[in-house]
């Protein structure tokens, strides 16, 4: 897969936190094209939105997946599960640990478990940041 014709994000630039993640976190769960993404590509994770708010992430530079809740606990902070569980209509105050939310959604399913869809922005892995810092360097 190639990174040509993509408009990448500086792995320095924060949206949602958490850090970059490997393409290996995710690639069991990408639905919009991942012209962009290759093996070595880094992502991090932006929003959990519906259909109408997807419209706002553009493919060229975020990848959109349908990752269960249970799946984004096993990576996503703490903070960003309790809002996506909120989101699904799951009390998840503040004071909820990651144990105490993963019993919560335990086989939990709603309407918004169908329709709503994880982002991630797609960022620049290290190779791509030499290049950067190179190419600036020279100017």
């Amino acid at each position: 897969m190639k990174t040509t014709d993509c408009h990448l994000k500086s792995s320095g630039h924060n949206f949602g936190g958490g850090g970059d993640y490997d393409f290996s976190v995710i690639s069991d769960y990408p639905v919009s094209d991942a012209a962009c993404v290759s093996a070595e590509s880094k992502f991090r994770y932006v929003a959990h939105v519906d259909n109408a708010a997807l419209l706002e992430y553009s493919l060229s530079q975020y990848v959109h997946t349908r990752i269960s809740i249970t799946g984004l606990l096993e990576f996503l902070p703490l903070m960003h599960c309790q809002k996506i569980a909120s989101i699904h209509g799951i009390s998840a105050g503040s004071c909820c640990n990651l144990i105490q939310l993963a019993s919560y959604i335990e086989n939990y399913s709603c309407s918004k478990c169908s329709s709503y869809f994880t982002v991630f922005s797609i960022e620049m892995n290290n190779k791509q940041q030499g290049k950067e810092r190179a190419a600036k360097h020279q100017e």
